[in-house]
């Protein structure tokens, strides 16, 4: 069975390749700026939790910390990237890596989960080596301002049939100006209620 969703991706794949759901592993392996139990520096930080297949943006905040200030066990403090967050997913065909659809997504610091909208754009991206060797053959990897911040074994369950789509979070929720059609969201992401997507 192809995993539409982070939960049964980490159960199926091999379970070598289950520490790039663990995104302090992540951060310490490609070199940024992190670390658990408390605070190293005062300055502002972006504190999420460590695994999280719900949802891998849930209870994620950027802040101003001190240094030595505690966070709860099971998260970690990072680095804050800015720049353009993009999602590709990749999948592996006649033992090849290629590169399928690529979406920038558009949120705020005061909500990085409910993105605003997902736009498909051309951006080249060279999947990291060490990703390269996994089992799974079919990787989804977020980015942020070109550095890599998740890994999922499992494709991208929004619409990507469009080239354009809004995630619905409120029944008031009116689409954006132009032609849109509602349409139900496959996997119920974490509050999502549908998307609107192109007539």
């Amino acid at each position: 069975m192809i995993p539409t969703d982070d939960t049964t991706a980490f159960d199926q794949c091999n379970p070598e390749d289950r520490k790039w759901y663990d995104k302090l592993y992540l951060a310490k392996y490609f070199g940024y700026n992190c670390g658990s139990g408390s605070i190293r520096d005062d300055g502002e930080w972006i504190v999420r939790p460590i695994t999280n297949l719900a949802g891998m943006g849930i209870d994620a905040t950027i802040d101003w910390y001190n240094a030595g200030q505690p966070i709860p066990a099971n998260f970690f403090w990072c680095e804050v990237f800015t720049g353009r967050h993009i999602t590709i997913d990749f999948a592996r065909v006649d033992g090849v890596w290629k590169q399928l659809h690529t979406f920038e997504g558009f949120n705020t610091r005061d909500n990085l989960i409910q993105f605003s909208n997902w736009r498909r754009v051309d951006y080249l991206y060279q999947l990291p080596k060490a990703l390269q060797q996994v089992q799974s053959d079919q990787i989804n990897v977020e980015l942020i301002g070109g550095k890599l911040i998740e890994v999922h074994f499992r494709h991208n369950s929004d619409p990507v049939m469009y080239d354009e789509f809004w995630p619905i979070w409120s029944e008031d929720q009116q689409p954006p100006p132009g032609k849109w059609t509602r349409i139900d969201d496959a996997v119920e992401h974490v509050g999502r209620l549908g998307f609107y997507v192109p007539q």
